[in-house]
C-alpha cells in the first residue's frame, strides 16, 4: 500500500520557430496530486509424482486525484481576450481509478528423461475509470476578473470506463538433446494465444451559457464558484444548455502463435540459440465516436513469420558477450485504429486510424558495451 502527495509549481511555454520571442502559449501553473496504490499477491505450488501445479494471482489497484490551475497567454483559446494579451485561466480537475487482476494456472510435467511439457492458461481482467474529469476555461477581462468561455471543451465534464478480459492459453514441449551431459541443449515447440474483449464508454457533457460569450458569468480569479450558475433550476429556465454525447468502442482480439526454439551449448563458453515464430492475428474494433459522426468498424488480420538468432560467449565469470538478431512486428493500439479525438491538457488531437502492423528488425550486441540497431521495414 502506498499513499503519496505532490505539489508542483512551474512554467510551460510553446514557441514557434518563426517567432520565438513571442510564445504562442505561456503559462504559470500550480498543481496538486494525490496518489494511492494497493498490491496483493498470492502463489500456490502443489507437488505430485508426475508433475507440479502452480497458481499465481496478483491484484493491483491505483488511484489518483489531480487539480491544476494554468494562467497566462494562449492566443487560440483566449482569442476574445486580445485587449488583455490573450490571457486566461485553465482549471483541470481529474480522478482516475484503475484495477488489474491477473490469474495464472500452470502444470509442469515430465514424460521421460528427455521429454517434459508445460500446460498453462491465464485470465486477466482490467478496469480503468475516469469517473469525473472537469475542464474549465476562463478568458481575462482585466482587474483580476475572468469570464467563463463557451463551446466544446471550454466547460466540460467527462466520464469514462474501459474494461478488458483476456484469456491466455499456453503449451510447450521440450526435448533434451543431451540428457547425459551437463551442457544445455534442447528443442522446444510451443503455442500461445490471446483471446480478449475490450469495451470503452465515455459520456461527455458540455455546459454552455445562453446568450453568447458577452453574457457568460464573470468571476474574481481567486473566488470562482460555478454552482450558483450551473444547477437544475437554471437549466430548467434555459440559462444554459447541456450538450451530451457518448463515445463508445469495443475491440475483439483473436491471436494465436506457434514457435520452434533450439538452444545448444557448444562448450563451456559458447551457447547458440535459433528460433522461428508464426503468428496469426485478428483484431476488430466497432466504434461510435465524435458525437456519433464517426460510426463504423476497422479490422487488422494477418499472418507473420518472426525468425531470431542469438549467441552468448562467456569471456570470464564477470563478463559475457551477447549477439542477437530478430524480426518482429508491432500492432497498433486500440485507440489508434478508431478515428477518435484525444483530449490532452489544453489541446484536442484527431487520431487517424492505423490499419497495418509495423515490422522491425533488431540487432543487438552487448557485453562490456551495448550496440543496438532497430530498422523499420517497408
Amino acid at each position: 500500500m502506498n499513499n503519496s502527495y505532490q505539489y508542483q509549481e512551474g512554467v510551460t511555454r510553446f514557441i514557434t520557430a518563426t517567432n520565438p520571442q513571442d510564445p504562442y502559449r505561456d503559462f504559470t501553473y500550480q498543481q496538486s496530486k494525490r496518489y494511492t496504490s494497493h498490491l496483493l499477491m498470492g502463489n500456490l505450488e502443489l507437488n505430485f509424482e508426475k508433475g507440479k501445479l502452480f497458481y499465481n494471482s496478483m491484484y493491483v489497484h491505483t488511484g489518483s486525484a489531480y487539480a491544476a490551475d494554468f494562467y497566462g497567454k494562449e492566443s487560440e483559446i483566449f482569442q476574445g481576450a486580445q485587449d488583455y494579451n490573450y490571457e486566461g485561466l485553465i482549471r483541470r480537475l481529474q480522478i482516475n481509478d484503475n484495477t488489474v487482476f491477473v490469474n495464472q494456472l500452470k502444470w509442469d510435467g515430465k514424460l521421460s528423461d528427455r521429454l517434459k511439457y508445460m500446460l498453462g492458461a491465464g485470465i486477466n481482467y482490467i478496469n480503468g475509470e475516469e469517473p469525473d474529469r472537469r475542464i474549465l476555461m476562463f478568458q481575462s477581462v482585466g482587474n483580476n476578473q475572468v469570464q467563463l468561455l463557451g463551446g466544446e471543451g471550454r466547460n466540460q465534464r467527462f466520464n469514462s470506463q474501459i474494461t478488458e478480459t483476456a484469456i491466455l492459453p499456453k503449451v510447450n514441449l521440450q526435448y533434451n538433446l543431451l540428457p547425459e551431459s551437463d551442457r544445455l541443449s534442447y528443442v522446444e515447440v510451443g503455442y500461445d494465444g490471446r483471446i480478449s474483449t475490450k469495451d470503452f464508454s465515455a459520456p461527455i457533457y458540455n455546459l454552455i451559457w445562453a446568450g453568447g460569450q458577452t453574457n457568460s458569468p464573470t468571476f474574481d480569479r481567486d473566488n470562482i464558484a460555478l454552482d450558483p450558475y450551473f444547477n437544475q433550476e437554471n437549466l430548467s429556465d434555459g440559462d444554459f444548455s447541456l450538450e451530451h454525447f457518448n463515445d463508445t468502442y469495443d475491440v475483439k482480439r483473436n491471436n494465436h502463435g506457434a514457435y520452434v526454439d533450439v538452444v545448444h551449448q557448444l562448450n563451456s563458453k559458447l551457447t547458440l540459440n535459433a528460433g522461428v515464430r508464426a503468428d496469426n492475428v485478428f483484431t476488430k474494433i466497432n466504434y461510435r465516436v465524435n458525437r456519433g459522426v464517426s460510426i463504423g468498424s476497422n479490422d487488422i488480420e494477418g499472418f507473420f513469420i518472426s525468425p531470431s538468432i542469438n549467441a552468448k560467449f562467456e569471456l570470464n565469470r564477470k563478463n559475457h558477450l551477447r549477439f542477437g538478431a530478430s524480426r518482429t512486428f508491432t500492432l497498433p493500439q486500440d485507440k489508434e485504429i478508431s478515428p477518435s479525438y484525444i483530449w490532452a491538457l489544453m489541446v484536442m488531437t484527431m487520431v487517424t486510424p492505423i490499419l497495418k502492423y509495423l515490422p522491425t528488425t533488431t540487432s543487438t550486441l552487448n557485453g562490456i558495451g551495448t550496440f543496438q540497431v532497430v530498422k523499420s521495414l517497408p
